[in-house]
């Protein structure tokens, strides 16, 4: 079953005995009972609690609840942009959140992640993403935008807590992206199943500290297909029993390897977030955060089984 392009579950159908199983009829009136299916299965959920308790493994913390609470569906995709997402642990997760819309012609989206492992890293992740969906939803530009989630955190917590973040926004009609990095680890650029680069241009300081240096946009030009790779510190920082970190390099072979695969972007996202809690043994010392976002022209076939560049 899927919802929009999130694969929520399996739909077990049973046809009469000499039905033609491979009649294109029959396949695409259960194609579209599925999907139907899926979007009632989402829309259902938000009004009671019956689906989310049989989905939970164990209870999630109150700093858990709240993130969860806020979060876009963890896949989303148009004809021009495909988006994944994930955090870990998912019953834990206290600072990381990150946000998205898909337009006509654009897509913006942001990773933030606020200091601390308890309940005012989520209320400030949920301070910091009600200001920067009020500025973009007001028509704000980058710089608006992370000015926004810098003075809300910065007036709410006088400089106790403050967070890292990367605003982007690309144009689905040119492939043009426009950045801003405050203080957090830099995007990379994913292009036919390689890391290209990192994106290191595009400065400012922390949100919710007053510090008084420069603020720079960045742009770069995508070509189709292009990814963007954005994730908080949790995944390169995560650490073995030895000490030993899972490292930017491993980030970047699990990433390669895996596109080469042609899997769905959703299921790159899970595997990759897999190798960082085997690293660690299940046990995560700080939150880990992946998004990947994806200028193309195949659309939502990139979320389906064998379809994945």
């Amino acid at each position: 079953m899927i919802d929009g392009v999130e694969r929520i579950g399996v739909l077990r159908v049973v046809a009469l005995e000499g039905t033609d199983l491979d009649d294109p009829e029959l396949r695409r009136t259960c194609w579209w009972i599925t999907h139907l299916l899926g979007h009632l299965v989402t829309v259902l959920d938000a009004y009671g609690d019956g689906l989310d308790a049989l989905r939970r493994r164990r209870p999630r913390t109150t700093e858990a609840e709240l993130v969860w609470s806020l979060l876009p569906p963890l896949t989303a995709g148009t004809d021009a942009v495909v988006v994944a997402g994930r955090l870990e642990p998912a019953y834990e997760v206290g600072g990381d959140v990150f946000d998205y819309a898909l337009g006509p012609t654009s897509a913006s989206f942001v990773v933030l992640d606020a200091t601390g492992h308890d309940l005012a890293a989520g209320l400030a992740s949920a301070a910091g993403l009600a200001a920067y969906r009020n500025a973009r939803r007001n028509g704000k530009g980058l710089f608006e935008q992370a000015e926004s989630v810098h003075r809300t955190l910065e007036a709410q917590f006088g400089g106790s807590v403050y967070a890292t973040a990367v605003f982007g926004e690309l144009d689905t009609t040119t492939g043009r992206l426009r950045y801003l990095v405050a203080g957090h680890p830099s995007p990379l650029v994913m292009r036919r199943g390689h890391v290209v680069k990192k994106l290191a241009s595009g400065r400012r300081p922390l949100l919710g500290l007053e510090m008084r240096t420069g603020v720079t946009l960045g742009e770069e030009h995508l070509e189709p297909g292009d990814t963007i790779v954005l994730y908080t510190d949790g995944i390169p920082e995560a650490r073995d029993a030895e000490g030993r970190t899972f490292g930017l390099p491993r980030l970047v072979d699990v990433l390669e390897r895996e596109s080469a695969q042609g899997i769905p972007l959703p299921e790159i996202v899970d595997r990759l977030v897999r190798a960082v809690m085997q690293h660690q043994d299940d046990v995560l010392q700080d939150d880990a955060t992946l998004l990947l976002v994806q200028w193309t022209t195949e659309g939502q076939a990139l979320l389906e089984p064998g379809r994945a560049r």
